[in-house]
């Protein structure tokens, strides 16, 4: 069973993972229902990507999210669709329909950082060096 999640602020993706305090999950199966909201307490990201596995969250789509996030939530199985912005509703639609990649859910400047960081080591504070 697929479970997505989407970290939220305002109703919209919330910009940054690595500082969201809600996230929202729905079933695959029922993604105009209203979705169960958790709340993201201040903890290390460790603590924060075993959290979002507890929940059984098998797809992410969310906005920024540091190299060691997205690692960490890889390593647990969880799809990661990051770089995304806009509302919730909208965002799940274009997920079901396969339109994530529209100009208008891509966060700004995202595809050039995105072509910065290739080849890059990981970033800091993720417990290794480079």
């Amino acid at each position: 069973m697929e479970r997505i999640a989407i970290p939220i602020w305002n109703n919209r993706v919330s910009p940054v993972l690595d500082t969201a305090t809600q996230l929202v999950v729905f079933e695959a199966e029922d993604l105009s229902g209203p979705g169960v909201v958790t709340q993201l307490p201040a903890v290390s990201f460790a603590q924060r990507a075993r959290l979002i596995k507890d929940l059984q969250v098998t797809t992410l789509l969310c906005g920024a999210v540091s190299r060691c996030l997205m690692d960490l939530l890889t390593r647990y199985g969880v799809t990661v669709h990051p770089w995304l912005t806009g509302d919730v509703n909208d965002i799940l639609r274009a997920y079901r329909d396969g339109g994530l990649g529209s100009a208008r859910f891509i966060l700004p400047g995202c595809e050039l950082g995105q072509r910065r960081r290739r080849g890059r080591g990981r970033m800091r504070g993720c417990g290794r060096r480079r």
